[in-house]
């Protein structure tokens, strides 16, 4: 999974981060949202998870995946919080995340993970490439059909990357691959 510090108050409705399957791998994936402890790993009490993506639907080659929450998780500003990416029982193959090449750029976070069903965690010095996009935020006013999102900042130092906030159409991510 991926911890990181909301810049915002508001409804968190996509997480979208980029990634892979191996070659025949099926199932289902999800993302669960989990406040986190100290050291920004999951506390043991889930807030909330997206919708299931089909595995079989994804692509052998990296692309972004936007994972939707039909109940949008409440997030307030400068709270840790921690997406972890869950796969059905059913699920056989592999799934690759993409993650950023300058590990710890992102200070706001960083990639977790369990080997044991999240009985402990791990704190890896790598962040995932993912972008969260939130609505009805308390600071500004979005139209019809928009939603906020952010992305980590490449055009800064490795030690000073932040999340950057873009107004954009509902559902629409920019490729910021550039």
């Amino acid at each position: 999974g991926q911890s990181f510090v909301s810049p915002y108050t508001g409804d968190m409705t996509t997480i979208t981060v980029r990634l892979k399957k191996s070659s025949g791998a099926i199932g289902g994936i999800r993302c669960t949202v989990f406040n986190t402890t100290v050291g920004q790993t999951p506390s043991s009490t889930s807030i909330g998870h997206s919708d299931s993506i089909s595995i079989a639907a994804l692509a052998t080659t990296e692309e972004d995946v936007v994972f939707a929450f039909s109940t949008p998780i409440k997030l307030e500003n400068g709270s840790a919080y921690a997406c972890v990416f869950q796969t059905s029982s059913s699920m056989s193959g592999q799934i690759y995340f993409s993650v950023n090449p300058s590990p710890g750029s992102y200070t706001g976070g960083s990639v977790v993970e369990s080997t044991n069903g999240g009985a402990s965690w791990s704190v890896l010095a790598e962040d995932f490439y993912f972008a969260v996009a939130g609505q009805s935020l308390s600071h500004i006013t979005l139209e019809d059909g928009e939603a906020l999102y952010y992305k980590l900042d490449r055009t800064m130092l490795a030690s000073n990357v932040t999340l950057v906030p873009f107004i954009a159409p509902v559902g629409s991510i920019p490729n910021d691959r550039e």
